[in-house]
């Protein structure tokens, strides 16, 4: 079993008012692209109420930092009470909605997400002395660079909410 530290825990990013679903997926796809992890969605859920669209997302970002450690960035994206809404830029029309919406964001370190180092216990004993004492200024690298990355993600995602006002 892979020992999970939260860099980031619960980070929320909340936005009322018009927003583009389809360019913040593009934020993402270009964020993991530019950062180098593999996207996976493990969520994705639409309704339509009386108060307007519901959308549900969890997105993970995964991306190998070593054969020991794996860099995670959670998202999970709630939009409520949506409205499609048609606006002119330029020549062209656009589709948008508006409403709700709001991300909470993890930045997760995993070691030994392998299981290699629990099969026996002599075996998790080394790998405790070495997180301990050897891996000490990898490990702080890498807290940082998670911490880094998913900082620079919350970053992006509030510049383009506050793009979309103007």
């Amino acid at each position: 079993m892979a020992e999970r530290d939260f860099i980031v825990d619960g980070a929320r990013v909340e936005f009322t008012g018009p927003f583009d679903l389809k360019g913040l997926s593009g934020l993402f796809r270009e964020f993991g692209g530019d950062k180098h992890y593999l996207i996976i969605e493990k969520r994705h859920t639409e309704k339509k109420t009386p108060d307007g669209q519901f959308h549900d997302y969890i997105i993970s970002f995964n991306k190998k930092l070593t054969d020991y450690a794996r860099s995670e960035v959670d998202v999970r994206i709630q939009v409520k009470d949506a409205k499609e809404k048609v606006i002119k830029v330029g020549k062209n029309k656009k589709k948008i909605l508006n409403g709700h919406i709001s991300f909470i964001v993890d930045g997760i370190l995993a070691t030994d997400y392998e299981a290699r180092w629990e099969s026996k216990p002599a075996f998790f004993f080394i790998k405790t002395l070495f997180d301990k004492y050897v891996f000490v200024p990898y490990m702080s690298g890498w807290k940082s660079q998670v911490e880094e990355e998913t900082t620079h993600l919350i970053e992006n995602v509030k510049s383009f909410l506050n793009m979309q006002r103007f």
